[in-house]
């Protein structure tokens, strides 16, 4: 979220306004096709939300709406996640996946594009996690900074 971004404090619950957020990160402690199934019940509830965007300053790629990433500590194998994402039809919700032990699964198109026909890119390694995790959140955040 925007630093200066107002939170409504109501009971025990925090709102937050959905143009001051620019990214919103699902935490499991390992992924497994249980907790995907989770962390989709959540981005899903985001990805249907009305974003009044307005005006946007960027000097490259936006996206008009928060960034849908999944962080873990570990998790089932790329082919397992793969396999759920396709099976449930989840190709267009995930944005980064990111599993510190193993590695980064990235979406093609939301930020990097690549030649053939494969949806997915898996880069592994457990600086490739925090690495594409803090590339991912800078670039958007500071097209975030234009919006009006």
């Amino acid at each position: 979220m925007r630093e200066n971004a107002p939170v409504l404090h109501i009971g025990s619950d925090d709102i937050y306004i959905t143009e001051c957020t620019f990214a919103v990160i699902e935490i499991k402690s390992n992924l497994t096709r249980t907790k995907l199934d989770e962390a989709e019940n959540t981005l899903t509830k985001v990805s249907n939300l009305n974003i009044n965007v307005g005006a946007v300053i960027s000097s490259g790629a936006t996206i008009n709406r928060p960034l849908r990433i999944v962080f873990a500590y570990e998790g089932a194998d790329w082919d397992t996640l793969l396999d759920e994402i396709n099976n449930k039809g989840w190709a267009d919700l995930f944005d980064l996946i990111c599993i510190l032990n193993k590695g980064v699964l990235i979406k093609k198109g939301r930020l990097i594009n690549w030649e053939g026909n494969g949806e997915f890119s898996i880069i592994n390694g457990k600086a490739a996690s925090l690495g594409f995790l803090y590339f991912y959140l800078i670039f958007c955040g500071t097209s975030f900074l234009g919006r009006i």
